[in-house]
């Protein structure tokens, strides 16, 4: 059991939110399949709002209602962490068992250099390349790598937000207070 009130929050969020890209991510391959636009907006609001959602909840019930700046990042970093994490298991499992899914991929890049205008050869080139990079491996080492550094970016903006700053008369006073608590407990042993 995790006593550190930030892992366990950050583990909770991030499995909550993993969970609910997961179901969003089946949703749109079963019914949207041709909405992969929507699907990645989608995917960044359910980030912003968790990462949101889930450092609010660690400041206002785990930490007294306050939380540094350093500290608000750190939640939504480690949030963004734990959601790479399963998402990229979830990427590699998904592709391993649905190749013909890596197939759609590399056919809508090649539609994509097609509408673009590119000389044949060039189209070849580029597929054989993108065709070597789009593994199930390669996919999921690139969702955790997004995640992380797309997390990153939403928690340095999101902290502004969260960040709660203890009055520095109750910091003091709190300082105090363990320190009695501490000389107390030495005395006594």
């Amino acid at each position: 059991m995790l006593k550190n009130p930030l892992l366990k929050n950050s583990m909770n969020f991030g499995l909550i939110t993993a969970l609910v890209l997961v179901i969003f991510n089946l949703i749109f391959y079963v019914i949207f399949p041709t909405q992969q636009t929507l699907l990645g907006i989608l995917t960044y609001i359910v980030l912003i709002v968790m990462i949101f959602i889930g450092t609010k909840f660690l400041r206002d019930n785990m930490l007294g209602g306050y939380i540094s700046y350093g500290k608000s990042v750190a939640s939504g970093v480690l949030i963004s962490l734990c959601v790479s994490v399963i998402i990229a298991f979830y990427v590699f499992t998904f592709y391993k068992l649905d190749p013909h899914s890596l197939e759609k991929i590399i056919e809508l890049q090649e539609e994509e250099l097609y509408k673009r205008g590119l000389p044949e050869d060039e189209i070849e080139k580029s597929i054989e390349i993108i065709s070597k990079f789009t593994t199930p491996t390669t996919l999921a080492i690139g969702t955790i790598l997004n995640y992380i550094l797309l997390g990153t970016l939403f928690s340095l903006i999101i902290g502004a937000f969260t960040k709660k700053n203890e009055p520095e008369f109750q910091r003091v006073i709190k300082e105090i207070e363990e320190n009695n608590n501490t000389t107390q407990n030495n005395e006594q042993q």
